[in-house]
């Protein structure tokens, strides 16, 4: 239970920074929308998700 909850404020701790300019381009999005706004958020996944896995390897939760 305790790891869980590190792990949830890890994330939320190495989500703040990208979140803000993320929201402005989803922002803008809104009121133009393009089509690359898919691409740009499965990056963001990708990045995401990474981030995630070398997280876990350097904890050695493997």
């Amino acid at each position: 239970m305790y790891y869980f909850i590190l792990l949830i404020i890890l994330v939320l701790y190495y989500l703040r920074p990208l979140k803000e300019p993320f929201m402005n381009s989803v922002r803008a999005n809104i009121r133009r929308p393009r089509r690359n706004m898919r691409i740009k958020i499965e990056n963001t996944w990708d990045f995401l998700k990474k981030k995630f896995y070398v997280l876990l390897k350097k904890y050695d939760f493997f």
